[in-house]
């Protein structure tokens, strides 16, 4: 009965073709603002990169002015602290340059200079000939192995001979 009804009503009020196209354009319209809002949010992410991309850009070039400022600066100590500069310095101060009879040296007590290092015998000393290992480590395994091959020969003979 309602199926019935039903059918009654879609025959008495078919779709108008207006009402088609107004569901085609609100079709259309849906998808038209989906296009919309994937392109501004693209154009948004595509904006920060770029800001961020400058921002950097701008950064690193501040880097190469600080290097280039301390590079200068380092030079310039450089030359400050040269000997030729130094010496100029000091002299305008009123030092003079030290001789032997303006030096003195003052003893230090408990103070044990440095010994000289010897590293190597001086050339043409004769080295100690000889071998620095006792005469046991100077066998191979082979040897070794006959050695006690023998020895255990020699008490199986003895063994068997009592």
């Amino acid at each position: 009965m309602i199926k019935a009804a039903r059918d009654t009503l879609l025959q008495a009020y078919p779709n108008a073709p207006w009402r088609s196209q107004v569901q085609v354009i609100g079709v259309f319209a849906v998808g038209l603002v989906t296009i919309a809002m994937l392109a501004g949010l693209y154009l948004v992410v595509s904006v920060q990169a770029a800001t961020l991309g400058r921002e950097i850009q701008d950064i690193q070039t501040d880097i190469l002015e600080v290097q280039r400022q301390n590079a200068s600066l380092a030079t310039r100590l450089a030359e400050l602290t040269s000997a030729a500069v130094m010496e100029n310095r000091a002299l305008d101060l009123g030092f003079l340059p030290a001789t032997d009879y303006t030096r003195e040296y003052l003893p230090v007590p408990g103070y044990v200079p440095r010994q000289p290092v010897v590293l190597a015998p001086p050339p043409g000393m004769a080295v100690a000939s000889g071998t620095a290992f006792p005469l046991e480590l100077n066998q191979t395994l082979f040897e070794w192995l006959a050695e006690r091959v023998r020895s255990a020969n020699f008490e199986s003979a003895q063994d068997a001979g009592e």
